[in-house]
């Protein structure tokens, strides 16, 4: 009579620890980080130039507001009304 191993009657495997399995899958994920790359698309690094253009500008263009504001005191700068607004809207209208 032959009597064989279970394991090779059952086609069983041998038994490997949980902690053996878990540092092999360390390895391979240590592994595949090491090698992830990312590659950007030429307008997204277009796009991000242009953010860090806009970041790096000054939020109030201080030469712009101060002669903005020097041309209100001076009444040299036209800001309508309302009731210059209504004039035009009737103008273009006919109804004057």
């Amino acid at each position: 009579m032959n009597i064989k191993p279970v394991s090779t009657a059952f086609q069983a495997q041998a038994y490997e620890s949980v902690a053996k399995n878990v540092k092999k899958a360390e390895q391979t994920k240590k592994q595949v980080m090491g090698q992830e790359q990312v590659d950007l698309s030429e307008s997204s690094l277009n796009l991000q130039k242009v953010k860090e253009a806009v970041d790096a500008a000054p939020e109030i263009r201080i030469p712009i507001v101060e002669e903005i504001m020097k041309r209100i005191k001076n009444n040299d700068y036209p800001i309508p009304t309302h009731a210059e607004k209504a004039l035009d809207v009737m103008i273009k209208n006919h109804i004057l």
